[in-house]
């Protein structure tokens, strides 16, 4: 995790020096045992290790760098706030026999740093990454915190070979595209390495 998440910063910094200054300094390891007691559960190692690195992006737009969506990473008061509505929405709404959110899932990115109806979290129980939509819809996939930041770092470093959306800049920010927005797709140019 920790390999991929340098390729990661170190890619920004020298390519989009405007999503690199959007992320939010580390966490301390007493944030984080803070934010455990407060939810009740531990969180996963590759999670923690990330947050150790960085806990957050700040709320600047169009500065997050996860493909396909641009999502931001979380803070942790985020964290935190989509964790228990999550929680209060599955014991309010939902049955015995069906699950929305399981208290051991934790989000960690959403679709903006103030829009969290869209996001990712990991299975503390398995590691697991997985989506929430604001329908209720959740997905677990067969991967890792550390396999999706490999996957950014490997999309980053060799454009060419990535499927799907690629690594743009707008500006002096990582896009991931070509978007969809006729103002940013006409601003839109494919990083080629």
């Amino acid at each position: 995790m920790a390999e991929a998440w340098q390729r990661i910063t170190s890619w920004l910094e020298q390519n989009a020096p405007a999503s690199h200054e959007a992320l939010l300094p580390a966490a301390s390891e007493q944030d984080i045992d803070v934010l455990e007691q407060e939810l009740g559960l531990r969180v996963p190692v590759e999670l923690r290790a990330l947050w150790l690195r960085c806990a957050g992006n700040r709320d600047v737009p169009g500065t997050g760098f996860f493909p396909e969506h641009g999502w931001a990473l979380m803070p942790l008061d985020s964290v935190r706030a989509v964790y228990r509505r999550q929680l209060r929405w599955q014991r309010d709404h939902a049955d015995a026999e069906t699950c929305v959110w399981k208290p051991s899932w934790v989000p960690f990115c959403s679709w903006s740093v103030t829009d969290t109806s869209y996001g990712l979290f990991v299975d503390a129980e398995t590691g697991e990454i997985g989506h929430w939509e604001d329908t209720a819809v959740r997905t677990v996939e067969d991967r890792s915190l550390t396999m999706l930041l490999e996957e950014i770092a490997d999309r980053l470093e060799n454009p060419r070979l990535a499927t799907g959306y690629r690594p743009g800049l707008i500006g002096k920010r990582l896009v991931w595209g070509p978007p969809a927005a006729a103002d940013e797709a006409a601003a839109w140019r494919p990083f080629t390495g």
